[in-house]
């Protein structure tokens, strides 16, 4: 297929990639600098005007829209909430009506599984469960995820939301994580036996191409979860991450509780969310629907980033 693919230079796309190029699909790049090897570059970005975009889209295939702003650009909550809707909504949606303008009408949006309302403790993320995102990001992508389906509502539109993705190269919480993990200092996370769900980077890619191979047989839509096989502990997490440092894992096995009361009272109540609570995801539904098979082993995925 003719695919033209946005943030081929990032995280993701960097792997993404050779992937598609390996399948045999024709991959334009949008960049702001240097093209990926083997794909055809246009320089455009969340800028452009949707008249340009329409052009570059003229006799492609498929759209995949994988780039975004994951990270806040700005430390003002404000600032950071409209350069969310900016790049994560607001360019999706110029870039659907591009498509559909130009008369591309396949569509795959990475977003995100904290579009998701977090079910109770002991149940995992389905397709089935309630929109409720919390923050600009998710809040952004899930705007973006309903402007999209308005779009291409005749047409063939798939949605993937991946929870926390883990590879060689990865930014924000987890590359804090693997830097906290590095300074060797003791952490109280033994005793937290949370669940939450991660996706490798690798893994993610072959969903991507996953969607892809089905498109050149036939039409398909949907709205699905990504995730690994099990869900791991944060302090697995630092475990898996340490041991790949070469490091001892240090946990302390302070109870849960005294960590959520300390950090709520210090006005860090979100950080306790992000390493005290659950969010365990089941992919079933796209592995079946796209014959795609999950990651098996989180830790040891997380040791191979680590130790590389």
């Amino acid at each position: 297929m003719r695919v033209l693919l946005t943030g081929g230079t990032g995280f993701v796309g960097r792997q993404l990639v050779p992937q598609l190029l390996a399948a045999g699909h024709a991959v334009t790049a949008a960049v702001r600098g240097t093209a990926p090897a083997g794909t055809t570059a246009i320089r455009l970005d969340d800028a452009s005007p949707e008249a340009a975009w329409v052009e570059a889209l003229r006799g492609v295939d498929a759209l995949v829209h994988v780039a975004g702003l994951a990270h806040r650009l700005s430390d003002d909550p404000a600032r950071a909430e409209a350069d969310h809707r900016r790049i994560n909504r607001d360019w999706a949606l110029t870039l659907g009506r591009a498509a559909r303008s130009a008369g591309v009408t396949r569509c795959l949006f990475v977003s995100t599984v904290y579009v998701h309302a977090v079910p109770p403790q002991g149940i995992a993320v389905t397709e089935a469960t309630p929109i409720a995102p919390i923050g600009p990001y998710a809040g952004a992508k899930a705007e973006a995820e309903a402007g999209l389906r308005e779009i291409f509502a005749e047409d063939s539109l798939v949605i993937l939301r991946p929870p926390l993705v883990y590879g060689p190269g990865a930014a924000g919480n987890l590359a804090r994580l693997v830097r906290l993990g590095d300074s060797g200092l003791p952490l109280p996370l033994g005793a937290v036996a949370n669940r939450r769900t991660l996706v490798s980077v690798a893994s993610l890619c072959r969903a991507v191409g996953a969607v892809l191979a089905r498109w050149e047989l036939e039409p398909a839509s949907g709205s699905y979860v990504l995730g690994d096989a099990t869900p791991v502990s944060t302090g697995g997490m630092v475990a898996a991450i340490r041991d790949g440092l070469g490091r001892p894992a240090r946990l302390l096995p302070v109870p849960p509780a005294l960590l959520r009361a300390v950090l709520g009272a210090a006005g860090k109540g979100a950080m306790a969310e992000q390493l005290l609570g659950d969010m365990a995801v089941d992919a079933s539904a796209f592995a079946r629907d796209f014959a795609w098979t999950p990651e098996a082993d989180t830790l040891a995925g997380l040791r191979a980033m680590a130790a590389g």
